[in-house]
């Protein structure tokens, strides 16, 4: 049982480490505490604890399992409503499979989830250990033995089912809450060691734009900062438009996307109109009019001033489908951020100058 339990949990931690590194997991995890993220959060670790219930091994009319996993890992990660709901999702379907302990069972994986919840909101939303997340594993399970002992008659066959299946739930269970946060605390480190290396590249390229971009944004500034973008980073084309054309373009493609002439794709297009960041994976998100255009991927961010007002567009670009990657959308974040402070500090000086003049 200990090595069907174990292979099963490899089977969980395997899924949530993919799933963590999906962007819509990722957006999910670093999204401001609400209501909304703490019910999206509650339904991602209650299908892990009901995948936790399938994986599990029949034994003396029961479910020998690791779906407190999900419940727990949901609490202490995310907070009451959190395990609760994981606890419930997992808990009802537990019980609808049936069995002598199938309402202990349920009950048990219910108040687990709390019970983490409420743990997490004494250390005040602060990030549990693997090691901690361990020891409340042992602890939670060794709760939901006696739960089971205490209300799942006869008690007899309750006591032979614990006997059996103690060991290997506790101690499976209890690793596999270390091993759920220790997931998620190195989904996090990724993001703050991308964070530290996109603050650094953003930085240096800054450093070089800045006088450029202090005469204003025109297509020959435009074309001097698309030149510094991509010398510095390993993009395979950028460009810079306004709202209704091409400023400058370099690298594959162009070609065809030439300064001064119209804009060419759709997803542009599509940015500069509703001013959000357009994340293209491959050619058809792109949309350029133009036959076989070698741009396969890429990310639009629209470039606003101080009141919200969209002027133009940053565009990086790689030749390959699906290719951008984490620092690669940090990047053209904080390149179109400071991009656009720097033409509206030259917008500001302007009216400054001629304020002076009159």
């Amino acid at each position: 049982m200990y090595v069907w339990l174990f292979q099963s949990l490899t089977v969980i931690i395997t899924v949530a480490f993919i799933l963590t590194q999906t962007p819509i997991a990722r957006a999910l995890f670093n999204l401001e505490s609400s209501v909304k993220k703490q019910i999206y959060l509650g339904l991602f670790f209650g299908f892990i604890s009901m995948l936790g219930t399938l994986l599990g091994v029949q034994t003396n009319d029961a479910i020998a399992n690791i779906r407190d996993v999900g419940a727990i890992t949901g609490g202490l990660f995310g907070g009451p409503i959190v395990g609760l709901i994981a606890g419930i999702m997992g808990g009802m379907h537990r019980a609808y499979l049936g069995g002598f302990t199938a309402n202990s069972c349920a009950l048990a994986t219910i108040l687990n989830g709390i019970f983490a919840g409420l743990l997490y909101t004494r250390k005040k939303g602060k990030y549990f250990s693997p090691l901690l997340g361990f020891t409340f594993g042992i602890l939670a399970e060794s709760f939901h033995m006696l739960l089971v002992l205490l209300i799942s008659p006869p008690f007899n066959k309750a006591l032979t089912l614990i006997k059996t299946v103690s060991g290997p739930m506790i101690s499976a269970n209890a690793v596999g809450v270390g091993l759920f946060l220790l997931v998620i605390k190195v989904s996090f480190m990724e993001k703050e060691i991308v964070s530290a290396i996109t603050a650094e590249k953003v930085l240096k390229i800054t450093e070089k734009t800045l006088p450029i971009l202090s005469k204003g944004l025109t297509p020959e500034t435009a074309d001097e900062t698309v030149k510094v973008i991509l010398e510095n980073t390993n993009l395979d084309a950028v460009g810079i438009t306004d709202t209704e054309k091409i400023l400058a373009f370099r690298g594959i493609g162009s070609y065809h996307h030439k300064p001064l002439s119209p804009i060419l794709t759709i997803s542009t297009k599509k940015a500069l109109s509703s001013g959000k960041i357009i994340l293209m994976k491959n050619e058809f998100d792109i949309g350029c009019s133009v036959k076989d255009c070698p741009l396969m991927s890429g990310i639009v961010v629209p470039l606003k001033d101080s009141e919200g007002n969209v002027f133009g567009a940053l565009k990086l670009y790689r030749k390959e489908r699906n290719t951008m990657t984490l620092f690669d959308v940090e990047m053209a974040k904080g390149l179109a951020n400071i991009l656009s402070l720097q033409v509206e500090l030259n917008k500001l000086e302007t009216e400054k100058k001629m304020k002076t003049l009159f």
